[in-house]
């Protein structure tokens, strides 16, 4: 008996089973379509033409970032849960993503034995146990293919085989294990001034993540403490949001580091909706969205 197959009943004729058969509040049950969607990854496009879809912008507040507004905005005409996409505007493309994978294997191999413990004692201590992962980058652009309308604009849903999948902040944080509650806005501290700045990035007014990575590869500290405050800025940068666009460090990640402050702040709220923003721009420039 395989999930989705058959079993026999007492009088030896096969009864069906549900392909998901799930509590789960991820899945929920399939919406009616006036349209049979298929799944297969087969149907592409090399120059797909999209209709203009737009959506409606009741769930838009000021706290958005433009990139999800405009997702919402120029998505009306859509019921709820039809998809962005039809499956004969399905296309296939060349996707490069930095996945940082040398960032965990470099603070291992630059840290003492002794540094290491004190990264260990932080709270992304966890990530240590990484020991390598290939991103699936083909999954999630054919995810994003099959995403459809939804109330909630920090959040992704997929129609799946006919079940609608949901990723929102629950999810990510269940996988990354980030915390989610608490201060997540760190231009509050952009007025501050950090003696970690002044110490090892002196006469720069402007810090590059590749001045980061370039400080913690050298190793330039001088003591363990400052070590690991610069493991720790370099795998914030380098790691976490490596495919933010921007190339500059913003001094409020400096200080949050140096100041020890950032143990309490919720790094997995704004990664995720960095996240989601991220996820939302790739289809942007598509007639879908314009």
């Amino acid at each position: 008996m395989s999930e989705g197959g058959t079993v026999a009943s007492d009088r030896g004729q096969p009864i069906k089973r549900k392909l998901v058969e799930s509590d789960d509040s991820d899945f929920q049950e399939e919406i009616p379509s006036s349209k049979k969607i298929r799944t297969n990854l087969e149907a592409s496009a090399s120059a797909p033409k999209i209709s203009c879809k737009k959506l409606h912008a009741n769930t838009a507040t000021k706290s958005l970032k433009s990139v999800v507004v405009d997702t919402i905005d120029k998505q009306q005409g859509l019921k709820l849960y039809d998809p962005f996409f039809e499956v004969e505007q399905y296309f296939t493309t060349r996707i490069n993503h930095n996945v940082g994978n040398s960032v965990i294997s470099n603070i291992k191999s630059k840290l003492s034995e002794k540094q290491l413990t004190l990264f260990s004692s932080t709270c992304f201590e966890n990530f240590l146990n990484i020991k390598g992962y290939e991103l699936q980058c083909n999954l999630i652009h054919g995810l994003l293919l099959r995403e459809v309308k939804q109330p909630a604009p920090y959040e992704m849903w997929v129609r799946i085989c006919g079940k609608l999948l949901k990723f929102g902040l629950e999810e990510f944080i269940i996988v990354t294990g980030l915390k989610s509650t608490g201060e997540s806005d760190r231009s509050k501290y952009a007025s501050f001034e950090s003696s970690l700045k002044a110490k090892y990035f002196t006469g720069l007014n402007k810090i590059s993540k590749k001045s980061v990575e370039e400080c913690f590869l050298l190793k330039r500290w001088e003591f363990d403490e400052d070590a690991v405050k610069l493991a720790i800025l370099y795998f914030i940068e380098l790691f976490l949001y490596n495919n933010k666009s921007e190339r500059l460090v913003v001094d409020s990640t400096i200080y949050l580091v140096d100041s020890g402050l950032f143990e309490d702040f919720a790094w997995g709220k704004d990664l995720f909706h960095c996240t989601i923003e991220f996820l939302k721009n790739k289809f942007k420039s598509l007639n879908t969205l314009t």
